[in-house]
């Protein structure tokens, strides 16, 4: 009796053996290889569309939802993989989240971006490339304004906490003027960032007296100056082309473009799902402030 169960261990130890890959045995460099082709992906991750459909943005936000849920569960980005163990974590979490470039295009995008960052934790010092909607306060859009608004109420907060998917990264509600404050403080201790993209849709009219604009700049500037080589971009969202009335947006790019040292790099289209593209070799150019600034310290 004894023998069998003897037999039976050993077998069971065997067929453990045979089964269970020595991942950890191979070399650091192709591990890291291994990471790079499961969890860098080929489209940049989209937590909030700009979608321009307004009387439909809330569905289009619980669909992205849902789209967002079925990606991490999949096989083309599973990252249950990063709770194996720490050695595990330790190094794939930088790949992840240093070779994709995550987005919180519409509306009120900064304070989603705001969460994902505050959700992240320690990770959030390897991202590298980060975009979310222009935080500044925006004139209202007539009968849209029910659902294309700022969020400038507990109402509204209550509703974009019940849309976003991550949590509320404080005990407060979402407040649209600090959160942009708290998000630019969590990204300082970023050294790895090389790209901030803001998005100008074609419908955003900046309002010239809108509450605590003066605290949104100097955020902005104080951010700017901290972090002086990294590329700051704004993209325009438009419908067509033809359609675009930049002259309505030129004294607040203008304004951008000389106070904070943003550049405009380029109109894109709106898509039906929200995912809108932009050429990676153009934000990683470098613009003038960071030619400058180079200059400056003498950096070859």
């Amino acid at each position: 009796m004894d023998n069998t169960v003897s037999l039976k261990s050993n077998l069971l130890t065997l067929h453990l053996t045979r089964t269970i890959f020595p991942f950890l045995d191979l070399t650091g460099e192709l591990r890291n290889r291994i990471y790079a082709l499961a969890f860098v992906l080929d489209d940049p991750i989209e937590f909030w569309p700009e979608t321009r459909v307004f009387c439909w943005e809330h569905i289009a936000h619980q669909r992205n939802r849902k789209e967002l849920s079925d990606l991490v569960s999949s096989h083309d980005l599973n990252l249950s993989f990063l709770r194996v163990c720490k050695q595990l974590n330790a190094e794939a979490a930088p790949i992840f989240y240093s070779k994709n470039e995550f987005r919180a295009s519409g509306i009120n995008g900064h304070m989603v971006a705001y969460a994902f960052v505050a959700t992240i934790g320690r990770n959030a010092r390897h991202l590298t490339h980060l975009t979310f909607a222009v935080p500044f306060w925006s004139q209202r859009w007539g009968v849209f304004n029910k659902y294309l608004r700022n969020v400038d109420s507990s109402v509204a907060a209550q509703q974009l906490e019940d849309d976003i998917p991550f949590l509320r990264p404080h005990p407060k509600a979402f407040s649209y003027d600090t959160d942009i404050c708290e998000l630019l403080d969590l990204l300082k201790k970023s050294d790895a960032l090389k790209c901030l993209t803001l998005v100008l849709p074609d419908w955003f009219i900046y309002k010239k007296l809108g509450r605590n604009q003066a605290m949104i700049w100097e955020a902005m500037g104080n951010f700017v100056a901290a972090k002086p080589f990294v590329n700051y971009n704004v993209v325009r969202l438009t419908i067509h082309a033809d359609l675009y009335d930049a002259d309505i947006q030129e004294r607040f790019i203008k304004r951008l473009r000389l106070q904070l040292g943003f550049r405009v790099v380029g109109m894109e289209w709106y898509s039906k799902d929200g995912k809108w593209k932009i050429e990676r070799q153009i934000e990683d150019q470098e613009h003038d402030l960071l030619e400058s600034v180079r200059t400056l310290f003498g950096e070859e």
